[in-house]
């Protein structure tokens, strides 16, 4: 077949068959032709550029402490920011937080019940009123022992 440059036809087809080859050539060499701000180093479809834990996958990017750094590989998830990490992290490599919703960065516990002074509804009884301590007067009492 003989192509005709003068004929309109010709050269729509011409054009078509280059575009579409163009496109298709697009869509096979693009992973290959990403910037550095579409790479996804843990596969979880987040952006290394915008992941809050670019190299350990978490596609829901949960920071419950708000300081940047995911839970999943966050050393320290300290939601009262008083350097003492709250329980039920297993990657934090700071001492766990004996008061998490509260700041207490003196980690008090007189009843040494495991509960912070600072959020121990009576931290002079190390049952927690259990044993009917007088929750009014709790905080008047002197430490029993």
């Amino acid at each position: 077949m003989k192509i005709d440059l003068k004929n309109k036809y010709h050269i729509a087809i011409i054009l078509i068959v280059s575009v579409v080859c163009f496109m298709s050539a697009m869509v096979v060499l693009s992973p290959y032709t990403r910037g550095p701000q579409d790479k996804d180093a843990d596969k979880d479809t987040i952006a290394d550029a915008q992941d809050n834990c670019p190299n350990v996958p978490n596609s829901d990017q949960s920071d419950i402490d708000n300081d940047g750094t995911g839970d999943v590989c966050d050393t320290c998830t300290d939601t009262d920011g008083d350097g003492y990490g709250n329980p039920g992290y297993p990657q934090n490599a700071c001492p766990e937080d004996n008061c998490p919703d509260t700041v207490n960065a003196n980690q008090t516990d007189r009843d040494q019940n495991g509960i912070g002074d600072a959020c121990d509804t009576c931290p002079q009884d190390t049952l927690n009123d259990a044993d009917n301590w007088d929750l009014q007067r709790c905080r008047q009492l002197p430490l029993r022992v």
